[in-house]
């Protein structure tokens, strides 16, 4: 995949960890040379107990200062009746097909 020059990234994440820019830096970016478009999607959903610190917004948008090319979206969410945290963030323009929904979380 080195020599892959656009790249369209689109998942939703339930784990331990909240997938930022830091991450797809070290696991996608770095590894793609001759990446020159980069467009994503990502949800991550993360219950608060797995988490040593809670992040931020700014935090979030922190780890994309060294993205190029790209406007970055993000938003956290906390829903503290269920312990969980809910990171979206994507490049802007995005041309996803569906919007990701956070409908289920709901608590009424």
């Amino acid at each position: 995949m080195t020599n892959l020059e656009e790249l369209g990234l689109q998942f939703f994440n339930i784990g331990d960890s909240i997938i930022d820019g830091d991450i797809l830096k070290k696991y996608f970016i770095n590894h793609m040379p001759r990446l020159n478009k980069f467009t994503f999607n990502i949800g991550s959903l993360v219950r608060f107990n797995n988490l040593r610190n809670l992040p931020s917004n700014v935090y979030i948008q922190n780890t994309f200062r060294n993205f190029q090319n790209n406007r970055i979206i993000s938003s956290v969410y906390y829903f503290s009746t269920r312990e969980l945290l809910y990171c979206h963030v994507y490049s802007y323009p995005y041309r996803a097909r569906r919007p990701n929904s956070i409908t289920f979380l709901r608590t009424s």
